[in-house]
């Protein structure tokens, strides 16, 4: 969400929000359906990583590289070609200008790979809108696409936190780098604390998640990984059962989609020890900017999405009074640029 809304606001599709969307710019959205799929495939089936590791591909290489069939392959190249993703030069298919870091390079501060994937899958559970629309029913269980949606829209928030985080507040670095209790809540499929762990193994990491499906991801990954200090457990935000527990709490955009915010959060509180730290990461509103103003311009429209899992965005006002509400204490807003923030508060030293 961070990249996307970042380059809205350097790029806005209007300078003044009382101009209409003219033809030309109406016309153009086929192609930017176009390319988040053409980029997405191109993802999910290796072929922008097999060209990034090369200094130029011809067509036969790259088949053999990615093993797949080789029409769809030269399809696929020929769509990428003529929308700007890769080029051919002497026979061979190369990354255009700067696509190595926007779309394969995850830990460049401007990656969008992971964002444009996510608007692919989360366009494959659109059918839910015909209930909600109808009646207001969303979907009873998770949408099939849901757990590798949040997988790819959250790789550059694992970036954000250990770029921006542990810069602006190192207490939460000091937490990581001693053998202290960390708590990830809304954990999916254990992609955050894996990132946590490469840098900082000493910590005892827990993850706790809903999803059946993302959890059993998250324990295979564990297991295969080796007896590291890091277990995942089944249950919900509002379920949790610590107390006193834990040193770093991180809830990664997942507030937004519970629907007993007040409890999740109190919860969070209980299992936080005296003085220990929440870390919250959201994209928020701008209540002050206009319908098509910066960030507000794509966050509007993501809110369809958030819809049908019951959720909806919050302000960073709505947020302050949550977490103040709850109790917590020493609130900093952390900018990660285009809408997207890290909360950072803390639990009070005594009760």
């Amino acid at each position: 969400m961070k990249a996307i809304t970042a380059a809205i606001d350097k790029y806005p599709l209007e300078a003044s929000p009382m101009l209409p969307l003219d033809f030309d710019q109406l016309s153009r959205s086929s192609l930017g359906f176009y390319r988040v799929w053409t980029i997405h495939l191109g993802r999910r089936y290796g072929i922008l990583g097999a060209i990034a590791k090369s200094n130029g591909l011809t067509m036969d290489e790259l088949a053999r590289e990615t093993k797949l069939f080789p029409k769809g392959l030269k399809l696929w190249c020929d769509a990428a070609c003529s929308l700007g993703i890769i080029a051919r030069r002497d026979g061979g298919y190369r990354l255009a200008g700067r696509m190595k870091d926007l779309l394969v390079n995850e830990t460049h501060k401007e990656y969008l790979g992971g964002q444009l994937s996510y608007l692919a899958l989360r366009s494959l559970d659109y059918d839910a809108f015909d209930g909600f629309f109808r009646d207001g029913t969303v979907p009873e269980s998770a949408p099939p696409h849901i757990v590798e949606a949040f997988k790819e829209a959250t790789r550059w928030d694992h970036t954000g936190f250990l770029r921006i985080v542990l810069r602006e507040a190192p207490q939460v670095k000091s937490i990581l780098e001693g053998r202290a209790k960390v708590l990830d809540v809304g954990s999916g499929t254990g992609d955050w604390i894996s990132r946590m762990r490469e840098s900082y193994p000493l910590p005892l990491y827990v993850g706790v998640e809903s999803d059946s499906v993302a959890i059993k991801r998250a324990m295979d990954r564990a297991v295969a990984a080796g007896p590291a200090s890091v277990r995942f457990e089944h249950g919900t935000a509002e379920s949790m059962p610590y107390d006193d527990e834990f040193d770093l709490v991180y809830l990664g955009e997942v507030l937004c989609v519970m629907l007993q915010r007040k409890q999740a959060l109190a919860k969070c509180f209980e299992a936080l020890k005296p003085g220990g730290i929440l870390v919250v990461a959201e994209g928020l509103l701008d209540e002050k900017k206009g319908w098509r103003g910066a960030s507000n311009e794509l966050m509007r429209p993501m809110q369809l999405d958030f819809a049908l899992l019951g959720g909806s965005f919050f302000s960073r006002a709505e947020l302050r009074r949550l977490l103040q509400d709850t109790g917590f204490m020493g609130l900093r807003f952390l900018s990660a640029g285009g809408g997207f923030w890290f909360a950072v508060a803390r639990k009070p030293s005594t009760r």
